[in-house]
């Protein structure tokens, strides 16, 4: 009975510190979150409030005291303890008042994480661990901090320099970006020369502006660390049989290799695919490293739509490759890449005849294990096809695929979403990893030519590379009110968000994926600028998909000159919104039907080769026309049809 009431008083004194907190009484929170402590002193959230009361108090003595206690608990409880960071984010309130007494809770946070990361620093493994609580709460200061110090006393760890990367690239530090570039790029010269694998995440090898041939060789370098460490663990011999053949008429297996089955972007793209496909000639599994313990409503019909769907959690390489062995698939698709929770290790093992990497990550894995990229020669095209060693299933149209989704039923303006009127208003929801100073220094000249204008963007609950972008904006003579940062919304709200602004402007180096798919469904134009023929770039796809290359420009003058002159001629965005209005109903990025016919015909493609004998080989799907074709105009088919 004792330990309830303890457990009553507790949560009464730990609500009463929320509330300082909360409504800017810092003075008194420490006390009050101190008196919780005491009556139970394992409590995460009691700590985590505490963590920010003795930052605002600046006692060195009760921070450290607090971080010993976060540290000593359970990992579970002590990831929850740090969670507590995330709670005083300080761009989610409206109210002003409440928004600054956010800002100062952060502030104090990051004070006590200095402190949190000293008293980790006494274990090596202690603060390995506690890198990846920060890194995974995207408290970025905070990690940056912990992965520094981790790397800088040698502490060995999965990914730690590939998460500081992630980390810095996030920030939007543009006063430190050239030092850190000029650093990454020696470190990347020389994992090159040596053949050492790279510890920098792909993704992030793209936003540094590495082109396509030595990204190419990195991923390939990546695949090999892989296959030695999985050669490392034991037998790698193949699963499947080589030269196996179907019975006439029999049903092709296919199956989805999924890192999870949650809605993220890949699923949320995948998901009208899964439904199209004909089941008549195609049987279609999926397989996943993770699942939800409690599938939303969206995640079980998701789930529901594959004829089978089997959890691989848990499972070593060996084994998850042992147990779609054990299905009797006949062509397996990646859909993860080299991404942070890989399905790779699994192909190592040859699970099935044949194996190639789908949409997810979406471009090169160089893998032996990997018969072929399915891509299309806009987003690849010859230039790259030329500079990398992959095998390109080259779809006929597009490689992108996107759910009609639907947009709410009510009307909603610009007040309705905190935007102001009668401004023009540039945005772009790309995440902050994607902005490096070369375009941020472009959409700094786009709005001093333009009177008045608003760049909005997605603040992304970052509030560190919020403040490092006003800066940025400062030093360039833009006033920091100039940009104004949203937070992220459900996914209807967002499109019908989007469809407000005026014109979205792409990034540089790493262009929007479904980000730029969701603005051209929104019927929003998208304004992109390609590095060179040299270099990947995602908007290639989806704005080619449309019609609408003349919205790729060639260079960072053009695409500045071209953003101010569309600012300037509403007659001519009025143009582009009705060209995507009318291609957007005929495109196969937007058609799943077409798209997954196009899919079908290159997948029986690759299993006559395989039959044949023939080993995995370049190829481009010719295109077909579906039979309503003929009812569209000849303006709205896909140029590769006409």
């Amino acid at each position: 009975m004792n330990m309830q009431n303890d457990r009553m008083a507790m949560e009464e004194w730990r609500a009463k510190g929320h509330r300082h907190l909360d409504y800017g009484k810092f003075q008194e929170a420490p006390e009050a979150l101190v008196q919780a402590r005491d009556l139970c002193p394992d409590d995460p959230w009691a700590l985590g409030l505490l963590a920010i009361a003795s930052g605002h108090a600046g006692d060195r003595a009760l921070m450290g005291d607090t971080a010993r206690r976060i540290l000593a608990l359970e990992p579970a409880a002590r990831a929850e303890a740090v969670r507590v960071g995330c709670w005083m984010l300080p761009t989610h309130p409206i109210n002003p008042l409440r928004r600054a007494y956010r800002e100062a809770n952060y502030r104090s946070f990051l004070s006590f994480a200095d402190v949190l990361v000293d008293e980790a620093s006494k274990d090596a493994g202690c603060l390995v661990a506690l890198c990846h609580i920060l890194y995974g709460h995207q408290l970025l200061r905070a990690a940056e901090t912990a992965l520094v110090r981790a790397i800088a006393i040698g502490c060995e760890g999965p990914d730690l320099s590939a998460m500081l990367n992630d980390v810095q690239l996030s920030l939007c530090d543009f006063d430190r970006h050239a030092a850190q570039e000029s650093r990454r790029r020696h470190t990347i010269a020389q994992a090159l020369e040596g053949g050492q694998p790279l510890d920098i995440d792909p993704y992030n090898l793209l936003c540094i502006g590495i082109d396509f041939a030595a990204f190419d060789q990195a991923c390939g370098r990546r695949s090999a660390a892989i296959l030695d460490e999985e050669r490392r663990k034991g037998d790698i011999r193949p699963l499947a049989r080589q030269g196996s053949a179907k019975a006439a008429g029999a049903r092709l297996s296919i199956a989805f290799l999924l890192p999870y089955s949650w809605s993220a972007s890949v699923n949320m793209v995948l998901a009208p695919l899964i439904a199209t496909l004909d089941r008549d000639r195609f049987q279609v599994s999926g397989f996943s490293l993770q699942v939800a313990p409690v599938p939303s409503e969206q995640e079980t019909a998701y789930i529901a739509s594959f004829d089978s769907f089997i959890s691989l959690e848990g499972l070593s390489p060996r084994e998850a490759a042992q147990r779609i062995h054990d299905v009797g698939i006949d062509i397996i698709l990646d859909c993860s890449g080299h991404t942070r929770a890989t399905c790779l290790p699994i192909l190592v093992h040859r699970p099935v005849p044949i194996q190639a990497h789908f949409m997810g990550y979406g471009t090169s894995v160089v893998a032996s294990f990997c018969d072929y990229l399915i891509t299309d020669q806009r987003y690849h095209g010859p230039v790259l096809q030329s500079l990398s060693s992959e095998r390109f299933a080259l779809l006929p149209e597009t490689s992108w695929i996107y759910p009609r989704a639907t947009m709410p039923g009510e009307a909603a303006g610009r007040a309705d979403f905190g935007l102001p009127e009668d401004v023009f208003l540039f945005c772009t929801f790309n995440h902050p990893g994607k902005i490096e100073p070369r375009i941020f220094s472009a959409w700094m000249r786009i709005l001093g030519a333009t009177h008045g204008s608003r760049l909005v963007l997605c603040h992304w609950n970052l509030p560190d590379a919020v403040e490092n972008l006003r800066k940025a904006a400062a030093r360039a003579g833009v006033a920091p009110g100039r940009l104004i940062f949203v937070p992220p919304i459900a996914h209807d709200r967002h499109l019908q968000r989007l469809g407000l602004m005026d014109l979205a402007l792409d990034t540089l180096f790493v262009g929007g994926g479904v980000t730029s798919m969701d603005t051209l469904w929104a019927g929003l134009p998208l304004l992109s600028v390609t590095p060179g023929e040299a270099y990947l770039h995602t908007s290639r796809g989806a704005l080619g998909a449309l019609g609408l290359d003349e919205m790729i420009m060639p260079t960072l003058s053009a695409y500045v000159e071209k953003a101010v002159a569309l600012c300037r001629n509403p007659a001519e965005l009025l143009e582009i919104r009705a060209h995507i209005a009318e291609h957007r109903r005929c495109s196969a990025m937007f058609d799943a039907e077409r798209y997954a016919r196009d899919l079908e015909r290159l997948l029986e493609v690759m299993w006559s080769r395989h039959e044949a004998g023939d080993p995995p080989a370049s190829f481009h799907l010719l295109p077909v026309h579906p039979p309503e074709a003929g009812r569209l105009s000849a303006a709205c088919r896909p140029a590769s049809c006409r």
